[in-house]
């Protein structure tokens, strides 16, 4: 099995087939930036998005323990009355 690269042009513009595995390979660079800046983009979205679900978790714990804070101090004045 030979490791060379054979690419014959197909009927559309900007597509090679490999003739050793028969792949179909895309020779646009202009499409791979684009496609490469969504991606970039994308990881970018979902990690603030992973932030923002950090920061809101965050948030529910800590209105959680203020309740228990508020609770105690309650049961604290009862006492005393």
């Amino acid at each position: 099995m030979s490791d060379d690269v054979r690419l014959v042009e197909t009927d559309q513009p900007g597509l090679m087939r490999d003739e050793n595995s028969r792949a179909i390979i895309s020779t646009d660079n202009k499409k791979l930036s684009a496609h490469r800046a969504r991606e970039k983009q994308f990881r970018s979205t979902q990690l603030k998005i992973n932030s923002i679900d950090g920061v809101i978790k965050e948030m529910d714990g800590l209105k959680h323990e203020m309740s228990e804070i508020r609770n105690l101090l309650a049961q604290l004045v009862n006492k005393e009355e």
